[in-house]
This record gives C-alpha cells, sequence and structure tokens, in this order.
C-alpha cells in the first residue's frame, strides 16, 4: 500500500486530503503530523492564526468571502483524472457523492455562516470563527474519507529525514518511512535574524519572541510599561490583549474606552517606517474607479503577458489613472513615493491612522497607498495566473517583489473595528506613539522597559533553520534559495532540484514556497491548482 505523510494539519493539510479524496481510487495510507496537540487534542484544521481558544477581539484582516475551502470541486473546476473511473462528470459527481460526501457541494465560510454565525457573513469576524469553519471542513473531509484511504493522525513532527523516495517522519518515540511526503508547514516561529534578550543591551527585564498564543502576556504585571516591536497586526493583537484582554471596556464601535485596573501602564509600538498600518482599504471604491471594462481589458493584457516589465507598467498605468480620477495633484511623483516606501513626516502616525479611518468611512478620498493596493488586489489573480515559477530579470523581479511587499501592508492593515480601538487607546494615552514618531529602532530604546514583545512575524518562504524539524532535508529545500527565499516547487506541487527536475516523493505546498509562489498566505483555495494536480500525480503512479 502507497505509503504518504502530510507534515502540517492546518487548512493545507485539509486542502491535500480534500485532493487525495477526489482523485486517488486506490488504497493508500495517510499519515497527517500535527493534527494532536502535546495533550492529545485534535486541532487539525484551524492552523496555529486560527486556534479556536484565541479571543474574540483577535479578527480577521479580510472580508469572509474569499474564504472557501472547497472553491477548487465545487461547479467541477478540478478536471476528472483518468486515475478515476470514468472522465464522465456525472459518473465522477456519483463517485464524490458515495465517498466524501460531496466536495462539489461543501461550504465556503459565508454559507456556513449563515447557519452559525450570520453577523459575520461578508465581514471581519475573530479569528476563532474563522477556526471553527476550518475545523468544520476538516471534520467533513475525514468522515466521508473514502474506504481505500485510511487516515491516522500523529502530534508535531519533531524531525523529517530520509532521501528520495523514502521518507521518514518522527513524532515523539515513533518513525513512519513514506513512499510520498508533502509538507504544508506555516509559520516558522525561528525569522531568518533571530532576537534575544542579550540584542536589547539591558533596557528591559524580559522579551516575548512571539506573541501567540496570547495568553503568553498573561505574566506581564499590571503596572508594566511595555514596548511592542511593530505596528502591524500582531501589535494590535497585543496591544488589545493587554488592555480589552484585561476587563478593558470599548463602545461597540470603538470609539470610547472604558480603563480596567489590570491593563498595563503604558504600550509603546516601535517601527522604522514610523506609522501604523492604514485601515483595511475598500477595493470596490477602487473597482467603481477603474470601472469593469477597464480592469477586465489590464487583467486580459496582464494574462497575455510575456513580460514582467509590461505587467509592472499595467499596474502602475491604472494606479495612475485611479490618482488622477481622484484628483491627485502631481500623481506620478505620488506614485513614486508610494512605491518607494516613504514614510509621513515624524510625529503623525496618529494622524495618519485617523485619515485611513475617515477615507474608510467616505469622509475623505482614499489614500494613494490604499488606492496602489487596491489596484494590485484587483489585479491579483490575473498576476497568480502568470508569474508564480518563472524566472524573470533580476531588476525587474525585485521591482516587482518590492511593490509585493508594499502591498502586505497597504492592503492588508486591520479590519474597521480594531483601526478605530487602536485610535481610541492612543487618545485614551494608553497606547504611547512617541517612540513610534520617531523611528525608534526597538534595538536601541532611548530608556527601559519592562517588557518587550516582539510583534514581527517571520515572513513566508524558507532559510536556513526555518523549521529545525527538517534540517536534515534542508538541502533538497534550499536549491533555488538564492534567488527566492522559498522552496521551488512544479505545477503539482513536486520540489525541483538544480536541473528543475521533481525530487522523488517530496513536494511543498503553502507559505513555505512563497516568492516562487504568490500570494499563499491566503484561505481561498481556487487561487492555487498544485494540491489537485499533486493528488493526480501519486494517482497515477498506482495505475
Amino acid at each position: 500500500m502507497l505509503s504518504i505523510a502530510i507534515v502540517g494539519a492546518g487548512p493545507r493539510g485539509t486542502a491535500a486530503l480534500s485532493a487525495l479524496a477526489a482523485k486517488v481510487t486506490q488504497p493508500v495510507i495517510v499519515h497527517l503530523f500535527g493534527a494532536l496537540n502535546d495533550d492529545g487534542v485534535n486541532i487539525a484544521g484551524q492552523g496555529t492564526p486560527f486556534d479556536v481558544t484565541q479571543p474574540e477581539y483577535s479578527r480577521f484582516n479580510a472580508r469572509t468571502a474569499i474564504v472557501d475551502q472547497f472553491g477548487p470541486y465545487r461547479g467541477n473546476q478540478v478536471p476528472v483524472s483518468d486515475a478515476n473511473p470514468s472522465n464522465d462528470p456525472a459518473e465522477f459527481h456519483k463517485k464524490l457523492e458515495d465517498s466524501v460526501a460531496s466536495l462539489h457541494t461543501a461550504p465556503d465560510f459565508d454559507t456556513w455562516a449563515k447557519k452559525n454565525y450570520p453577523q459575520y457573513v461578508n465581514d471581519f469576524p475573530p479569528r476563532k470563527v474563522i477556526g471553527e469553519y476550518l475545523v468544520h471542513c476538516y471534520e467533513y473531509v475525514k468522515k466521508d474519507l473514502p474506504k481505500n484511504i485510511e487516515l491516522v493522525e500523529h502530534g508535531w513532527a519533531s524531525k523529517v529525514s530520509g532521501v528520495p523516495g523514502s521518507w521518514r517522519v518522527t513524532t515523539g518515540k515513533q518513525t513512519f518511512t513514506v513512499d510520498e511526503l508533502l509538507l504544508t508547514v506555516g509559520h516558522s516561529l525561528n525569522p531568518p535574524k533571530p532576537v534575544s534578550l542579550e540584542d536589547f543591551g539591558g533596557k528591559t527585564r524580559a522579551y516575548i519572541p512571539f506573541a501567540y498564543p496570547l495568553s503568553v502576556l498573561d505574566g506581564i504585571d499590571a503596572d508594566a510599561t511595555v514596548a511592542v516591536r511593530g505596528a502591524g497586526l500582531t501589535f494590535i493583537d497585543v496591544a488589545l490583549a493587554l488592555t480589552e484582554g484585561r476587563g478593558g471596556k470599548f463602545s461597540e464601535d470603538g470609539s470610547q474606552y472604558v480603563s480596567s485596573k489590570k491593563q498595563v501602564k503604558k504600550i509603546l509600538p516601535l517601527g522604522l517606517e514610523g506609522i501604523f498600518l492604514d485601515i483595511k482599504p475598500n477595493i470596490d471604491v477602487v473597482a467603481d474607479l477603474i470601472g469593469e471594462r477597464t480592469l477586465n481589458a489590464t487583467n486580459k493584457k496582464i494574462r497575455e503577458s510575456e513580460s514582467l516589465s509590461k505587467i509592472l507598467d499595467l499596474i502602475r498605468g491604472l494606479t495612475l489613472d485611479v490618482l488622477k480620477k481622484l484628483d491627485y495633484p502631481y500623481p506620478e511623483a505620488i506614485f513614486d513615493a508610494v512605491v518607494a516606501g516613504s514614510a509621513p513626516s515624524e510625529g503623525n502616525s496618529r494622524g495618519t491612522l485617523a485619515d485611513s479611518i475617515a477615507a474608510y468611512d467616505g469622509k475623505r478620498k482614499l489614500g494613494a497607498k490604499a488606492v496602489f493596493a487596491g489596484v494590485f488586489l484587483l489585479l491579483a489573480d490575473a498576476i497568480l495566473d502568470v508569474l508564480p515559477g518563472k524566472e524573470w530579470p533580476n531588476d525587474e523581479w525585485e521591482t516587482f517583489r518590492t511593490w509585493n511587499s508594499l502591498v502586505d501592508i497597504y492592503g492588508f492593515g486591520p479590519p474597521p473595528i480594531n483601526a478605530r480601538k487602536i485610535l481610541t487607546l492612543i487618545d485614551a494615552g494608553v497606547i504611547d506613539t512617541s517612540w513610534l514618531d520617531k523611528g525608534v529602532n526597538a534595538l536601541e530604546l532611548p530608556e527601559a522597559v519592562d517588557v518587550v514583545v516582539d510583534g514581527v512575524l517571520a515572513p513566508g518562504g524558507y532559510w536556513p533553520g526555518a523549521f529545525p524539524e527538517l534540517a536534515e532535508i534542508e538541502d533538497y529545500l534550499l536549491v533555488w534559495n538564492e534567488d527566492r527565499k522559498g522552496v521551488r516547487i512544479s505545477a503539482d506541487a513536486s520540489v525541483l532540484n538544480s536541473d528543475l527536475k521533481p525530487v522523488q516523493g517530496l513536494a511543498a505546498f503553502g507559505r513555505i514556497t512563497e516568492e516562487w509562489e504568490l500570494g499563499m498566505d491566503t484561505l481561498n483555495s481556487s487561487l492555487h491548482g498544485q494540491l489537485p494536480l499533486w493528488a493526480e500525480r501519486i494517482a497515477g503512479r498506482m495505475e
């Protein structure tokens, strides 16, 4: 019997199981690592960012319309493979109905939420609610797996080793040898440039290197002054955990705050950019300014393009058009400043946050950064169809990489309610922006604080030491690391060697491949088609 190991039991692990259920008809055994926590509790499906035990104020920073674990199968988008009994779609659907509870009619988040959390349909729900949906998806697939698939759930993988075609995965005192290995690991806890307590030069008594789960902050004293490295989404979670999470009360719209005796004394965000993330932009406004015909035409040009420079020109041109429609003076200069990552003048972090909220509320025109991010996101599907997995001229790729990273900042800011809460905490004097406004380096604190919490998460991709459990197979994963930081994979998720040939039985999918692949940090399963092809390859080797 063919044996498969999936290392990583979050949303990508569920997606891999779905693909196997839809494509594989011969007997296989699937070992899923990371399905059980250290206490033996099943946590499969959710993934660390969507832990179902986290507090309500920790919010998802995108509208839920994008959250869909079963998109590739709905409407038979995934072609029927030769591994299935027939190429007749009706018969294939019959097979799905009999074996995997009709993946092609399985729910997206909003369909599921209508029955469970109607208030969060197409909204910015607590991340724990997203986690509940993801757990539901995993159980949905697991409950009706075809009889030919034997699923074995395990705890965390402590070591992955072996050679092509014969891989070994260790968990606890057990080691399993498998024919096929798929890596679907999520967030690394080991950043490329790690920071330690000693790096702060005695300016803090304690350093918390990773803020999740937020319960790690429970030991911080109520009278503490806390500095947070980074002013992004993790900072917001930390700030709310140290205030609202300790009994502080916000009004329903987040505009008023009543403090608690248990909250910390002061919170100091730190960031060299000198700003908070802007509120999540409303890209519908950008789409309306562009117009459907122009947007469709631009997407078509991108899909037909074989030139990255032309794609960059299309993004720039469409952004300039929107800036002109909004009556921005000198749009070319404004665009150049936006893509250079220019920060506002010193002392303006509160003002820029307030401006972004006002723009979201329609009380002022959309900011230039939000316009750029909106244009980029509206073209993202076409970009994802063309760019991933290919080599491009270095100067053009570096420009695209910069723009893409800026979209992460400009386009994926906090949901409206949490942005308003941060503004309210600033005005209440709980959050002190003085160091952020000056662009203070977290490793060069002007004065001592009680605790430093690290709010800078490791990026997507792969680098030496990113996942210690993968150390013994690292040579297979770092082949293309000098060009881009991710693991390079083929169309069916196979890891590629230096000759661009698949490494036998080794595949990877998700954040670990970021940069060679794009947009991997998503819950929209329709954006990437590698896993159905991976499952089809496995089915083909058993014919």
